[in-house]
């Protein structure tokens, strides 16, 4: 085998959504001239940020852009349209409907959509997650093509994870889901924050160690002031031995 002859550092992800934080520290590789600002993650860990990618990323949107607030819906047809696109565009249309009386009220419309079709009954709906403000009796009336079911955001417990990631389409077939989830362009998107060489390899790996045996959070907390640690898991990378540790922190009120 041969031998390494760059060098690696740690790396700290930190992506702020509103009252909910995420934490990723893992190693990086730095190739022989290659600048530290463009080392890329190992194809490894890049592998698994693309599997969660879109679960995470509808998930720090909907942190950032709802409240208790706002609604979940779940559209379904009396009359199923004929094709997906035709579904599509039954859905623009309802959502140009609400922009339109929104506009009235005098609030600014904010959506997440996502359209598949169900594992057993094979009919077509969509789900959506959307500023409150309406009257929820109307905003079901102005469906018009079937039931429309809303209840408001519940950001107990996991908070909107759940839903999140059940609206993302996580564990559904690709061809169970048509088309990715969308949202409004006026969506706030969060930022991030990266920071090389803040943990030494052995402290990122008895990190990575004690996430992997559910000792991880108080150390999180010790980490991050005034976060409280929700969840945190450590995988060791068999190939290259190196500890990737994910986090999620609520802000403490």
């Amino acid at each position: 085998m041969r031998k390494y002859k760059g060098r690696m550092f740690t790396r700290e992800r930190i992506i702020v959504s509103g009252p909910r934080m995420e934490v990723m520290i893992y190693p990086v590789f730095q190739p022989p001239g290659v600048r530290r600002n463009r080392c890329r993650e190992s194809s490894e860990i890049q592998k698994r940020i693309n599997e969660r990618n879109s679960r995470l990323a509808l998930t720090r949107i909907a942190y950032l852009n709802f409240t208790q607030k706002d609604l979940a819906l779940h559209l379904t047809y009396a009359n199923e349209p004929e094709t997906i696109n035709d579904a599509e565009r039954l859905l623009d249309n309802f959502i140009k409907k609400l922009r339109r009386r929104y506009k009235k009220l005098g609030i600014e419309l904010k959506y997440i959509k996502r359209t598949e079709r169900g594992k057993e009954s094979g009919r077509i709906h969509h789900h959506l997650f959307l500023t409150g403000g309406m009257d929820r009796d109307e905003i079901e009336e102005l469906w018009g093509n079937g039931r429309c079911n809303s209840r408001r955001l519940q950001f107990e417990g996991d908070g909107l994870d759940g839903l999140a990631a059940y609206i993302a389409g996580q564990g559904k077939p690709l061809r169970d889901t048509y088309r990715r989830w969308s949202c409004s362009k006026n969506c706030i998107r969060p930022e991030e924050e990266i920071v090389d060489g803040r943990f030494d390899m052995e402290a990122a790996d008895a990190l990575g160690e004690a996430a992997e045996q559910g000792l991880g959070y108080n150390i999180f907390e010790e980490l991050y002031p005034g976060w409280e640690c929700v969840s945190c898991e450590g995988v060791r990378n068999e190939m290259n031995r190196g500890w990737y540790t994910y986090a999620v922190l609520r802000k403490r009120e």
